[in-house]
């Protein structure tokens, strides 16, 4: 299913389905016909960010202050 977008709230629903636990990521990436790597994208956005994150970006990605100095600290130790 190449270029399907998915919604914040089908997104929230898919994270919420993984903490189940009932099924593995793969399985879950398969039954919706994405990539498993593509759920571990969305859980670290939501995880760093929130999830207002997890929103198709319409412009420019926005980083909050906080994660960009997180990433500058990361880089520099």
């Amino acid at each position: 299913m190449a270029g399907k977008w998915f919604s914040k709230e089908e997104k929230l629903n898919i994270l919420s389905e993984c903490d189940q636990g009932n099924n593995s990521v793969k399985e879950i990436a398969e039954k919706y016909g994405i990539h498993a790597e593509t759920i571990r994208e969305w859980r670290t956005s939501h995880d760093m960010a929130g999830v207002e994150s997890l929103e198709r970006s319409k412009c420019h990605k926005f980083y909050p202050a906080e994660l960009k100095y997180a990433a500058v600290k990361d880089f520099l130790s």
